[in-house]
């Protein structure tokens, strides 16, 4: 897109130099089907992921309205290092039937879905 900073190469790098990130991560998850029969089925699925970082680092965002100054906003979890938790579950029933000539296609369930980030200490 034309701007008043001329082209700018895909290849720039905005972050900060000096920018520090360490950071640790564990997924697990499963995806089970049992079926009662052709036409019957039932499906559960579970998804956790734990993530543990220290990061020191600008983040860049975006152009302020002169559009030369880049706004950064400075991210400091050095002292406190932080986490992310993320859990979801899926379970579902599929029934596959006819009424008359028409086939239908039944799907019933519910999902659950949990995400908690928090600065440990």
């Amino acid at each position: 897109m034309p701007n008043r900073n001329g082209k700018i190469p895909l290849s720039l790098n905005t972050l900060d130099e000096d920018a520090r990130n360490n950071r640790r991560s564990i997924l697990l998850s499963y995806n089970l089907e049992h079926r009662f029969s052709d036409n019957w089925s039932l499906v559960n699925a579970f998804l956790v992921r734990s993530i543990r970082y220290r990061t020191d680092s600008a983040n860049s965002g975006s152009l302020r309205p002169d559009g030369l100054t880049l706004n950064r906003t400075q991210q400091n979890y050095i002292g406190a290092p932080a986490a992310d938790d993320e859990y979801a579950l899926d379970n579902h029933v599929v029934g596959k039937f006819k009424t008359g000539s028409l086939q239908h296609e039944l799907v019933a369930g519910f999902d659950l879905y949990r995400d908690i980030s928090q600065l440990k200490s």
